[in-house]
């Protein structure tokens, strides 16, 4: 039985995930609002600030790669506490930046911690809660939605005309000051042992699988929320689209936060062939009839809602069965981040040449695929108990 200690500090250590992963959400949904400003701040045009968002990017990215090392090496909860005072500082420089040199490393470094967060928290949650992390996985990556819905309002109520700038990234500066403070009191989830597979594979080999699905199912996710918004304004206009891709945020937070309920009460493999197989039904509507309103309101809102859960879903599929590391978790986050890099750029090269219905295509591709790769690893998983179950018998 657990003393009052402990489930305290159960409570504030998820707590203190949930508010670094809102953290991350505050940060990416504050840039649009602000890219203006920030680019007359810098003395540069709307066209060349877009390289900070590749600076911060190019960060996150880097920083996954190096966060699962640092996390199996030191005290986890010291090195996210750090982390979120490090992206504190590097928050409260940004107003100080005043040309691109300067913001350039700011960016890069406020994307590396970004993804120490993003690492740290994931697989945190999992050791802490074990089995039944999945509902506590859904949460955790509903509120980076919630930050990131969170942000215009946040930048709307704090800035002002004198300075419109300063004042959103100072105030986003101290937010993750009493989270880090919490972390440094409460001790971490045990360490576990590195993972091997339930046959005595090499947890390399085992890994190979469920990285290609996060790199194709993260593709397929960036491709439709990144490019929606054109996809329907080339049949329908700018307010239709605006007013679509609303309704889409708006489904895929709601069907997030339904996903925390739905994880109490079915098993990782079945909500996901549910996703899948719903997100590809809505799909259809938007590949036969594009033009059509009705078409793209459902399709539309019924992809982001079939894929709502898919990403959580798949890690705590990923993570039955195998002792977890936060260096498979930072795999399964940069192979997500680097398909949601690549197959965005694919698709606006392949817009010139087969036009919008580009979107939807390579949307359905890459759920195919990524469908495909789950089943197999199911039955891959399925074949392996049924092994260990008979040498046991």
């Amino acid at each position: 039985m657990r003393s009052p200690d402990d489930r305290r500090g159960r409570i504030l250590a998820t707590a203190s995930y949930f508010a670094s992963v809102g953290l991350i959400g505050l940060v990416g949904g504050s840039v649009g609002p602000t890219l203006a400003p920030l680019a007359a701040q810098t003395g540069i045009g709307l066209s060349t600030i877009g390289v900070a968002l590749s600076a911060r990017s190019f960060g996150y990215l880097i920083g996954a790669v190096g966060a699962g090392r640092r996390l199996e090496r030191r005290n986890a909860h010291r090195a996210i506490a750090f982390a979120l005072l490090a992206a504190g500082v590097a928050l409260s420089l940004i107003p100080v930046a005043r040309s691109l040199a300067s913001l350039l490393p700011i960016m890069v470094v406020l994307g590396c911690m970004l993804a120490t967060l993003d690492v740290g928290t994931n697989t945190l949650l999992l050791r802490r809660h074990g089995e039944g992390a999945a509902p506590y996985l859904n949460a955790l990556h509903f509120s980076y939605g919630l930050g990131a819905l969170a942000a215009p309002f946040l930048v709307a109520a704090v800035a002002t005309p004198e300075v419109p700038l300063s004042w959103t990234y100072w105030t986003l500066a101290v937010v993750p000051v009493p989270v880090a403070f919490v972390l440094f009191r409460v001790p971490p989830p045990p360490r576990q042992s590195p993972a091997d597979g339930r046959d005595g594979t090499p947890a390399a080999r085992v890994s190979a699988l469920p990285t290609a699905i996060a790199f194709l199912y993260g593709g397929a996710e960036a491709v439709f929320t990144s490019w929606l918004y054109t996809f329907v304004d080339s049949h329908a206009g700018a307010m239709t689209a605006t007013n679509i891709s609303g309704a889409s945020w708006a489904a895929f937070s709601l069907f997030r936060l339904a996903g925390v309920v739905v994880a109490r009460r079915a098993t990782p493999s079945r909500i996901l062939v549910v996703d899948y197989v719903a997100s590809l039904l809505f799909v259809v509507p938007l590949l036969a009839l594009p033009g059509v309103g009705w078409a793209m309101w459902i399709g539309a809102a019924g992809v982001c809602a079939a894929i709502a859960s898919i990403y959580p879903t798949t890690i705590i599929l990923f993570s039955r069965g195998r002792p977890l590391s936060a260096r498979f978790v930072s795999t399964i986050i940069v192979a997500s981040c680097l398909g949601s890099m690549v197959f965005p750029w694919l698709t606006g090269r392949l817009l010139p040449v087969s036009g919008p219905v580009a979107v939807p295509a390579v949307t359905v591709g890459l759920l195919v695929v990524a469908f495909a790769g789950t089943l197999g690893y199911l039955a891959k998983q399925r074949t392996s108990s049924a092994i260990s179950e008979a040498h046991e018998a």
